[in-house]
């Protein structure tokens, strides 16, 4: 495989091959599709569905995600629900 940093230096790589890799990952109420050279993004089958089960959760307040009450695990005692979640999040808005 040829890497740009293979070249001598001030000369770079007119083209090199890129390893393949696929992830799932995000959340974004709208179809998104495109590709820039070597780099594909594609929305996930079923959006529909992704995104009623995330705005359905008991846990969406306004636009914004909490993740549950945290829970502290107390050495001896068991575990402590709080009455509040350690992080907030804001959910991605359809422009």
């Amino acid at each position: 495989m040829r890497r740009p940093f293979d070249n001598p230096p001030g000369q770079l790589a007119k083209s090199f091959d890129m390893p393949s890799a696929s992830i799932e990952f995000g959340y974004l109420p709208m179809t998104l599709d495109f590709k820039v050279g070597p780099i594909t993004v594609f929305t996930l089958p079923d959006l529909a569905n992704s995104i009623d089960v995330v705005t359905d959760d008991p846990f969406v307040e306004a636009d914004w995600i909490y993740p549950g009450p945290q829970q502290q695990h107390m050495m001896g005692t068991g575990i402590r629900e709080l009455p509040y979640s350690g992080r907030v999040f804001i959910l991605a808005q359809d422009p």
